[in-house]
C-alpha cells in the first residue's frame, strides 16, 4: 500500500517546475511560533518547507525571537508581531497578523510558542479561531498541542470547526496528554473523530487517521538518533504537501492523472510528509551517526523527495 500511496503523491501532489509558474503558485506558508527561549523550532519547520519547494514562507513570532530567527536565514520572511508581555494591545497586533494570513495557503501553529505567557496563549487562540474560520489548512504542533490539552476554548474551536484541513502532529507524550484530556484510551481514531481533525501520531511507525478513519501507517526507515527538531521539520514537510494539494493541484495548475478528494489530499499530504522526513533522517543518520543534528536532516530533504 505504501508504494501505491507514493505513486499517487508523485503523480499528483509533487508539482512540476514549469516556466509558466509565477512566485507563490507553489505555496505560501506561515509558521507561527517562536519566543525568547525557543527560536530553533519555528526555523526548522519553515526551513523544511522551503527546502521541500514551497515558494514563500513567513514566520510570525514573538518580537524577542525575531532577530535571532532572521539571522538563521535571509530566505524566510520574519514578522515580530507577537509579544509575551502583559501590557500588549493584542487587537492591533492581530490586525498585522491577519494581513499576512490573508494571503497564506497553509498555517503551522505552535513550534516554539512557549507555555508560560498568558498573552502568547491569547494570541494562539485568536489565531487558531481566525484560521479555522477562514478555512485555511492548519497544522497544530508542539506547544499548541499542550495548550489544546488544557485549554477549553481551544478545544471548542476544533470540536466545532467546519474546517476539514486541520492536522495534529503529536509525539508519544503529546498524544497521551491529549487522550487523557478527552478521556480516550490512546486511540488516535477516537481522538481524530472527537476533535474533527486528522492526527499524525509520531513514533516507531507514524500513524495517520483522518477524522477517525482507518489508520494509515508510515513504516519507512528513519533516523535512530532522536535529536530535537525533527518533529518541527515534519510539520514543514506536511505543510508543503498541503500547500500543493489544496492549492496548485486543486486549481489545476499542472497536469495530473488522478482525481483526488479533499480527504485524499489530506491523507496523502500527511503520508508524504512523514515519508520524506523519515527518508531524509535515514540518509542523515547514515552519514553522521550519533553526531547527527536536525540541520543534517535538512541537507537531505531534496534527496528524500527525488526518491519518491
Amino acid at each position: 500500500m505504501n508504494r501505491n500511496l507514493l505513486k499517487l503523491i508523485k503523480a499528483n501532489l509533487l508539482p512540476p517546475l514549469l516556466p509558466t509558474f509565477h512566485k507563490g503558485q507553489l505555496g505560501r506558508l506561515a509558521v507561527i511560533g517562536g519566543c525568547e527561549d525557543y527560536t530553533g523550532a519555528p526555523f526548522f519547520s519553515a526551513h523544511a518547507a522551503m527546502l521541500a519547494g514551497v515558494d514563500l514562507v513567513h514566520v510570525i513570532c514573538d518580537e524577542g525571537a525575531s532577530q535571532v530567527i532572521k539571522s538563521y536565514s535571509p530566505d524566510l520572511m520574519v514578522h515580530p508581531y507577537m509579544c509575551s508581555q502583559d501590557n500588549v494591545l493584542i487587537e492591533e497586533r492581530m490586525d498585522k497578523i491577519k494581513s499576512v494570513l490573508s494571503r497564506i495557503d497553509v498555517v503551522i501553529l505552535g513550534p516554539g510558542f512557549g507555555r508560560n505567557s498568558a498573552t502568547m496563549l491569547e494570541f494562539l487562540k485568536r489565531i487558531a479561531k481566525y484560521v479555522e474560520s477562514k478555512g485555511i489548512p492548519l497544522v497544530l504542533d508542539a506547544d499548541a498541542l499542550y495548550h489544546l490539552s488544557v485549554d477549553e476554548k481551544l478545544q471548542e474551536i476544533l470540536q466545532n470547526s467546519e474546517n476539514k484541513n486541520i492536522i495534529l502532529t503529536p509525539n508519544v507524550m503529546e498524544l497521551k496528554r491529549l487522550c487523557d484530556a478527552f478521556n480516550i484510551e490512546n486511540d488516535i481514531q477516537a481522538l481524530a473523530a472527537n476533535l474533527r481533525c486528522t492526527v499524525i501520531a509520531k513514533g516507531s511507525a507514524d500513524r495517520i487517521s483522518y477524522h477517525g478513519s482507518d489508520v494509515i501507517k508510515c513504516e519507512e526507515p528513519g533516523s535512530l538518533k532522536r535529536v530535537g527538531g525533527q518533529g518541527d521539520s515534519l510539520t514543514g514537510m506536511v505543510g508543503a504537501f498541503l500547500c500543493w494539494g489544496t492549492g496548485a493541484y486543486k486549481q489545476g495548475l499542472y497536469a495530473s492523472p488522478d482525481k483526488l478528494s479533499d480527504e485524499d489530499i489530506v491523507k496523502l499530504s500527511c503520508f508524504g510528509g512523514c515519508t520524506a522526513t523519515r527518508r531524509a533522517g535515514h540518509l542523515a543518520y547514515t552519514k553522521y551517526g550519533r553526531s547527527m543534528l536536525t540541520s543534517n536532516l535538512h541537507e537531505f530533504i531534496s534527496n528524500a523527495y527525488s526518491s519518491f
